[in-house]
């Protein structure tokens, strides 16, 4: 609720299609650290209207998402 309703961030990231960042960006954003968090996380982003979220974790690997599959498919450089 408090990311949409950001001055700042909220109405942009409707536009967004990707959203990229790495594990300590979204943990200085969002308090996130763990797995199951991780993808809570993710999860308001999408909410939020972003088309896809990636979340990079070093030697972990990385962590993507995407809440529009059609939206998805029309971004070109997907």
């Amino acid at each position: 609720h408090d990311l949409k309703n950001d001055k700042v961030i909220g109405p942009a990231l409707e536009h967004v299609d990707l959203l990229h960042m790495n594990e300590d960006e979204l943990a200085l954003l969002t308090g996130c650290r763990n797995e199951f968090a991780i993808a809570k996380a993710v999860e308001l982003f999408l909410q939020c209207g972003v088309a896809v979220v990636a979340v990079t974790r070093g030697k972990k690997g990385s962590y993507v998402a995407c809440n529009n599959g059609e939206r998805f498919q029309k971004t070109p450089m997907l």
